[in-house]
Order: C-alpha cells, then sequence, then structure tokens
C-alpha cells in the first residue's frame, strides 16, 4: 500500500508540469502497480484518472496524492462493522474483550490441559499444512514419513515455549495497538458514511484542496458532491 504519509508539499519544491504528472499516474494506474487492490477500486482509479485531461490536471495530484486516494477508496469500501461503531460502543467492546479475555485464559490453566503441556498452540495436521504452504517440503500425509517428520516439527516448535496464551497475549496487544485511533466519523452509520470515510482518511494524508478531494469523491465513488460538505468533513 502507498505510504500514507502527509505529502510533502513545502514552498521549494520544484513543481512538475501537470502533463507529466498525469503521464506518471497513468503509468500508476494502468501499470500493475494497483493489482493487489479490490477491482472496485482499481475501476475507481480508471475513472479519476480518466475524469482529468493532461490540459486541467490538478498540479498538486501527484502520485503520493493519488495513492493516498486509492487507499482511501479502499478503506471506505472495506468498512467493518467496527468502524459503524461509536467511541462508546467501542470503548464497551474493549472492556468486555478484556474482561472475556482473562476469563478464559483463568479457565485454561484449571483445565484438563495447561497451555505449557499443550504446547506449541499449532499442531497436527494444522502445522503441517501451515508449513506446506509456506513453502516447506512435507511428506505425504498419513504416511509412516509423514507422523515421523510431525513429531520431530512438533518437538522443535515446542522447545520455543510458546503456548497459546502467548499466542493471545499477541493478538490482544495488536487489538489495542488497532484501538488507537478514535471514532473517525462523527455519524458512523449514517447512509453516506462511505463518502464521509473516504473524505476524512483523504483529508488526513494530503493536503489537497477541496476542489481537487471533491473531484475525486465524485469520480471514485459515482456520487454528486457539494464542496461544502467537503469542507465540513474535511475539518
Amino acid at each position: 500500500m502507498a505510504n500514507r504519509g502527509k505529502s510533502d508539499e513545502g514552498e521549494g519544491a520544484a513543481k512538475v508540469a501537470p502533463n507529466v504528472l498525469r503521464e506518471e499516474i497513468r503509468a500508476l494506474v494502468y501499470g500493475g502497480r494497483l493489482d493487489d487492490y479490490p477491482d472496485e477500486t482499481r475501476a475507481a482509479a480508471i475513472r479519476a484518472f480518466e475524469s482529468w485531461g493532461a490540459a486541467n490536471w490538478p498540479e498538486c495530484l501527484d502520485q503520493h496524492a493519488f495513492m493516498a486516494a486509492v487507499y482511501a477508496h479502499e478503506s471506505a469500501i472495506s468498512r467493518r462493522s467496527w468502524e459503524e461503531k461509536t467511541q462508546r460502543e467501542m470503548d464497551e467492546w474493549s472492556k468486555r474483550f478484556d474482561e472475556a479475555f482473562d476469563t478464559l485464559v483463568a479457565l485454561m490453566m484449571q483445565g484438563p490441559r495447561t497451555p505449557e503441556e499443550w504446547g506449541f498452540p499449532v499442531r497436527d495436521d494444522y502445522l503441517m499444512a501451515a508449513l506446506n504452504l509456506a513453502g516447506f517440503e512435507v511428506p505425504i500425509i498419513d504416511t509412516d514419513e509423514y507422523f515421523r517428520e510431525m513429531t520431530r516439527i512438533e518437538r522443535g516448535f515446542d522447545a520455543s515455549r510458546l503456548t497459546i496464551v502467548h499466542a493471545l497475549n499477541h493478538y490482544r496487544k495488536q487489538l489495542h495497538a488497532d484501538l488507537a485511533p478514535r471514532q473517525l466519523l462523527k455519524k458512523p452509520r449514517d447512509k453516506d458514511a462511505v463518502r464521509a470515510h473516504f473524505v476524512v482518511e483523504l483529508s488526513r494524508f494530503t493536503k489537497l484542496p477541496v476542489s481537487v478531494i471533491a473531484g475525486l469523491t465524485s469520480s471514485m465513488l459515482k456520487v454528486e458532491v457539494d464542496e461544502r460538505v467537503i469542507r465540513r468533513l474535511a475539518k
């Protein structure tokens, strides 16, 4: 994905001719750089590119800003139920998750087989399948050689002394990092939340003027948008 820091538009930066910028974006759009993005986002990028000709291509719409728009589009159309929560609902979820997490770990410690006794959290065919997908050579399943190799590999992973509790704590730590961004939209369940999400994200990561953000919003999301709406959302 694109580097999503603020655009470097310092006063001393050399300006690039609009027609040159457009050709750079053409290479980006049609040269395979967007292959990892959803089809809907790639189509939106093409619409955005085609919406301005060489003569009126915005001088501020360089590769960085265009990729920020591509990212903002992907983020907006991929909104999960999490993005639809208010901050209060996020905080309540976090509290309930931590309570349930602590309860689960406590129950595991009191169960018939503790996490330490179980050993490395992924075992048996699941571990062998993961290694096979990662490119390691794995014997044919259900053969003596397969089970011997499985036992050898499990012993090796068990030597790390990593348990399911370590894996769960790693998961919780990452979730807490993901919780750091606060509620993005004032009305996360509004009917125009996708449009608002796109505008807010694009405004966060670029210094594009309102008119260009409005143009990108209209072309990429196929909606009519008033510049007053952009100003309100971009505050």
